[in-house]
This record gives C-alpha cells, sequence and structure tokens, in this order.
C-alpha cells in the first residue's frame, strides 16, 4: 500500500497561522489534495491557506520511504514559508498515522512537520523550533505550532 493511501482525496476545512508563539492564531479555510506519486512510493500532499495579510497562500510536502525502518524523507516548500528552494527534510513514521519530519535552517533553526491520519481525519503541524542561541522572554527556546490545519475529507 503507497503511503498515505487511506488519505487519498481531497480535504477542506481550517487552518491557524501565527508567526510567533505569543500571538493568538489566525485561522482561515485551508485544504489538501493527498495523491500517490511514482507508483505509489510517493505521497504529495499540496495543500493551501491564507497567510492575514498576504493572502492565498499554496505548498507541497512530498514524502517518502527513507532507509531503515520507519525512516522517511521528504522536501517541501510553500510560497510563504520556504522558497523558492525546497526544504528537505527526514523523520519517520509512527505507527502508521504520524508521519514526522524536521530540518534545519536559517543556521540553528529549525522546522517541524508533522501530518497525523486518523480515520476521517488529516491534522498538518508545523512547528518553529528556535535554538537557544535565539532565545528570549518572548521567545522561549524549543518547537512552538506556527500552522495547525485540521481537514476532513471533501465528499462533494
Amino acid at each position: 500500500m503507497g503511503i498515505l493511501a487511506n488519505h487519498y482525496g481531497h480535504w477542506t476545512g481550517t487552518n491557524g497561522f501565527r508567526l510567533r508563539p505569543h500571538e493568538t492564531f489566525y485561522k482561515a479555510p485551508a485544504s489538501a489534495r493527498v495523491a500517490a506519486g511514482a507508483g505509489g512510493h510517493l505521497a504529495r500532499v499540496e495543500y493551501t491557506w491564507t497567510h492575514p495579510e498576504d493572502g492565498d497562500c499554496e505548498g507541497l510536502l512530498v514524502l517518502g520511504r527513507g532507509t531503515g525502518d520507519n525512516a522517511l524523507v521528504a522536501f517541501w516548500a510553500d510560497n510563504w514559508h520556504q522558497q523558492p528552494v525546497p526544504l528537505t527534510m527526514a523523520g519517520h513514521v509512527e505507527a502508521g498515522e504520524m508521519w514526522s519530519l524536521e530540518a534545519k535552517y536559517h543556521h540553528e533553526w529549525a522546522w517541524r512537520i508533522v501530518v497525523e491520519t486518523p480515520p476521517d481525519l488529516l491534522r498538518i503541524t508545523m512547528d518553529n523550533v528556535v535554538p537557544a542561541s535565539e532565545m528570549t522572554e518572548s521567545l522561549p527556546r524549543g518547537p512552538y505550532p506556527a500552522m495547525l490545519a485540521e481537514l476532513r475529507r471533501d465528499e462533494s
């Protein structure tokens, strides 16, 4: 069976966005389309969301199996967060329902994407991971959710 095969199709719901951990999430409609790539060896997650000031945004996450048990590889691009060069990510899958990826960017900063696939739900969480060298009172060290998408299968 292909990666994310039980979740192929179109999904709609909401996405919450915030730039900093002390900010309130800006919630807006969001969508995703999950499809097989390379004969099921890859999964494509194409998604849309809305930035509060810059408007409509879109992204692409391509997942594949890595070498070793439960290992994942991916590349990710988003016209607001990660552009023009895609970010190459690595991670693992847990129990076939939680796909967790991470990569460094801008020196010590990291970006973490977790795709959860319980029945009838597609949840995509994107965490910004603050390094110790950048922490402040209003920006604590470690991960904080910057994007939270909760999507349900679109039957229309």
